[in-house]
């Protein structure tokens, strides 16, 4: 799934957004001056192609930023008229289809205070070869009507599918990879197998890093295709970088993709990856591509790790260790047979009987 959220400096504001609409833009209005006491949406980060494929998805982020007073904050993705056509953004797994005069709007389920953000990504797809413009909107809401604060255009350019056959694969959907403070690298490999040589033709690997949360430190990250490094990306924090590789010639029947990032000792970062590979193909594959689940003991944290090692280690002092308690044993009394305790009776008897007649004489 995509990431898609609305937060603010203040804590416990943690608010999914999943109010998206498409509207006709003729609705929104162009704000010309600063109005008071109302949100104001800053366009802050984004991410979009600046050239795809007829059909092909291609992945898509955006930050809209409040600057202005409590209100209701909005992003908008633009498909202006005079574009070739269709355009299907694709939004926490709903798709939503902008003809040319429409846009999308993701909008706060409520008002938010100033310096919240609007965080979404998702995928987007042209139906129709040309040239395209997009808008971005950074947007409020003011007494019922839709006002944008900021726009920015996105030219992008569709072609003819270069391969007959595609298989596009989401190989990392937004993971992120953490460094606590006691760890200066982190990477995670996944596989990608059962690729049909007989009919691979071609392919690509499309990207977008983003330093979501961490300090001011300069974070390193790289991808790795088949052990060759293939980007390398210096960000700052809150900076995200995106792009595309082409992978023709070297996919092989099994690879693996590497994921990796490094921080400064004693200091802690989180690093997102949202990784897509395309496969082209000159006919339809004899078998289908493979991403193997990695196994149980791959996903274990360190930490998890060191948690289990120390239970056990309790484990084995309790059973092997620790002083045990004293026992207690129970010696079972001697029994006697009875026909020794009726001679004894019997011996006794007649003692006393002796004695009375030494008594009486």
């Amino acid at each position: 799934m995509s990431l898609n959220r609305v937060y603010s400096p203040y804590l416990g504001r943690y608010v999914l957004t999943s109010y998206a609409q498409v509207e006709s833009v003729a609705t929104v209005q162009r704000t010309l001056e600063p109005t008071p006491l109302v949100a104001k949406g800053s366009i802050e980060e984004y991410s979009f192609p600046d050239a795809a494929d007829v059909g092909a998805e291609k992945s898509w982020n955006m930050t809209v930023h409040n600057i202005g007073d409590t209100g209701i904050l909005a992003l908008g993705i633009v498909n202006p008229s005079g574009n070739p056509g269709n355009v299907v953004v694709t939004y926490q797994g709903k798709d939503y289809t902008i003809t040319p005069g429409y846009y999308l709007r993701i909008k706060t389920p409520a008002e938010v205070p100033n310096c919240t953000r609007i965080e979404a990504s998702g995928t987007i797809k042209f139906l129709t070869k040309g040239d395209y413009t997009l808008k971005l909107w950074g947007m409020h809401l003011r007494d019922s009507t839709w006002y944008y604060d900021q726009e920015i255009l996105i030219p992008i350019s569709v072609g003819d599918a270069p391969w007959p056959v595609t298989r596009r694969i989401h190989l990392f959907d937004s993971y992120k990879l953490k460094a606590e403070a006691w760890e200066v690298a982190k990477t995670e490999t996944r596989e990608l197998t059962n690729v049909d040589m007989d009919a691979i033709i071609g392919g690509k690997l499309e990207y977008t890093i983003h330093y979501t949360r961490g300090n001011e430190i300069e974070l390193d990250s790289r991808i790795f295709w088949n052990d060759t490094q293939m980007t390398r990306a210096l960000l700052a924090w809150g900076k995200l970088k995106t792009g595309t590789i082409d992978l023709t010639g070297l996919i092989k029947n099994s690879n693996a993709l590497r994921i990796w990032m490094e921080t400064t000792p004693v200091t802690w970062a989180e690093c997102s990856f949202d990784i897509w590979i395309t496969l082209g193909y000159s006919k339809e594959p004899a078998v289908e591509p493979d991403v193997p689940e990695p196994e149980w003991w791959e996903k274990i944290e360190p930490w998890q790790w060191a948690m289990a090692g120390v239970f056990g280690l309790g484990v084995v002092y309790i059973a092997a260790v620790r002083p045990q308690p004293p026992q207690i044993i129970t010696v079972p009394m001697p029994s006697i047979p009875y026909e020794r305790i009726r001679e004894a009776e019997e011996k006794l008897k007649e003692k006393g009987r002796e004695v009375i007649e030494r008594v009486r004489r």
